[in-house]
Parts: structure tokens; sequence; C-alpha cells
């Protein structure tokens, strides 16, 4: 819901300029795909200030599947996450050339990139345990403590946002039209179909169709002919 919703934001303003649908969401595949590839030549610049590789790094973006045939076919979650992700280590890595008043601004930055990358995509709730490694192994000083715990704030601000969310989109979830997370596991140990989505035998699924006696054995037998 939260994508959807997020989309729909982002179609309003393509709409108001004119644009189709089709063409708003092509746009806005383009920006970010084009401002993650600039961040990353930019990081690499900063960090390394070698042209071998920035030029290593642009060549594998133009010419290989990655970007252009990739990720401008189909809008995938992962690309905005993945720009969210750049920004966040951006900030972490230059922490220290920031300025008091300009920590507490990034700080704020950081919490609200990271709550938007959760409402894209819940995985990115592993950069707390993450966090919690980094601080317990490396003891990094008091100041950038204050940019792990602002990501981490952005985790836990993201809660209240998805139900916020919900609710001013009026959604409610429906248990009885959920796809069961067991058809995805089935659906991988059919050797008919090489794991592959079928409809047929999916539609029909439910929770008691199958038994975990039986999921057990074709996963025993997977992992033999493996």
């Amino acid at each position: 819901m939260p994508i959807a919703w997020l989309l729909s934001r982002w179609l309003m303003i393509t709409n108001w300029l004119g644009l189709s649908v089709n063409w708003g969401v092509n746009l806005l595949e383009l920006l970010l795909l084009d401002g993650f590839i600039y961040l990353t030549l930019l990081t690499a610049w900063q960090l390394t200030h070698r042209k071998k590789v920035v030029l290593g790094l642009a060549a594998f973006f133009m010419l290989t599947p990655f970007a252009y045939t990739y990720y401008l076919q189909v809008f995938y979650t992962d690309l905005p996450n993945m720009l969210i992700l750049l920004i966040i280590f951006r900030q972490l890595i230059f922490w220290s050339n920031f300025s008091h008043r300009q920590k507490w601004i990034h700080g704020l930055l950081l919490s609200g990139l990271t709550g938007l990358g959760m409402l894209i995509k819940a995985n990115l709730i592993v950069l707390v345990p993450a966090i919690l490694l980094t601080v317990l192994l490396m003891r990094p000083k008091r100041s950038l403590k204050l940019a792990l715990g602002a990501i981490i704030l952005g985790v836990a601000l993201s809660v209240p946002a998805h139900a916020g969310i919900d609710r001013a989109a009026h959604f409610q979830q429906n248990d009885a039209y959920k796809f069961p997370t067991i058809a995805w596991v089935t659906m991988g140990m059919n050797e008919r179909t090489q794991g592959t989505y079928r409809r047929e035998p999916t539609a029909q699924l439910t929770l008691s169709a199958i038994s975990s006696k039986k999921i057990l054995q074709r996963g025993k037998k997977s992992i033999k002919k493996c």
C-alpha cells in the first residue's frame, strides 16, 4: 500500500504536467537510475580520485544489462532503495566533514530517508542489526552514533507512517484474498514446472491442502538432487 500511495502522489504531479501514466513512471525510473549512477560515480571519485575506477564503473553501468536494459524496462522498488542506501552511506562516509549544526540537519535527512526506504521496502530493516554490530564491534565516535541513531529512528517512525498511509488510502487488509505464503514454497518444489509460477495449482491452494510433512518430503528430495 505505501508503494502504491507514494507512486500515486508522483503520478498526480506528472498528470498535472500533462504526462500520461506511462510517461510519468518512465520519467521516475530515469531520474532514479541516472541519480543512482551519478552519485555512485561521484562517490567513487571523491573516495579514490582515480579516473580508472570511475571509468570502470561507468562502463559497467552503461555497457552491461544492469541499467538501461533492466531497470528502465520495469519499475522495481529495488532501484529507489538502492539510491536511498547510497545516500545514507554517503552521509555516514562524510559525516566527520559536517559542522555540529550540519550534523543535526543531516541527521534529520537520514531519518527521513530511512523511513521512506522502509515504506518502499521493509527489508531495509537489516540496517538495524548492522548498526548494532557496528556499535558493538567498532565502537564509533559519539558524533557518528548520532547518525546511526537517526537511522534507527527512521526505521521506528516508518511504522506509524505506514499506518497513516493505510488510513489515508482507506485500506483494510482482507486475509481471505491473501496469497498464501506456502504457495511460494510449493511452487519452488514443483518438479513439473521447475519452480515457475502456475495459476492452476496456486488458485486452488489453501493452507490445509498441503501438509507440512509433504512439504518436508519435497524439500528433502530437492536437496538430494542438488
